[in-house]
């Protein structure tokens, strides 16, 4: 099963993950990617402007992973207690 990707934060969120489980770094993502680690940099922030999606899919097949388009699920999200803090 994926992960929902509703943001470009998400998204960044969804590279790191699978680059940090892969045990590589940034710069070694980019050279597979064939993108600078300063375009990495951005895309696991979520701050991409003009998010090339070129780049983006190049990135996604360096780190053995696809890109799928299913319907939105509407569902809200679980709240993670956990993630919770006191004011």
């Amino acid at each position: 099963m994926g992960i929902a990707i509703r943001t470009t934060r998400d998204l960044g969120v969804a590279v790191n993950a699978a680059r940090t489980a892969l045990g590589m770094t940034q710069a070694e993502l980019a050279e597979r990617a064939q993108v600078s680690r300063r375009w990495i940099v951005a895309l696991e922030r979520g701050f991409t402007p003009g998010l090339d999606f070129t780049r983006v899919m190049k990135t996604l097949y360096a780190l053995d992973l696809q890109f799928e388009a299913a319907p939105y699920d509407h569902t809200p999200p679980p709240v993670d207690l956990d993630a919770l803090t006191e004011w």
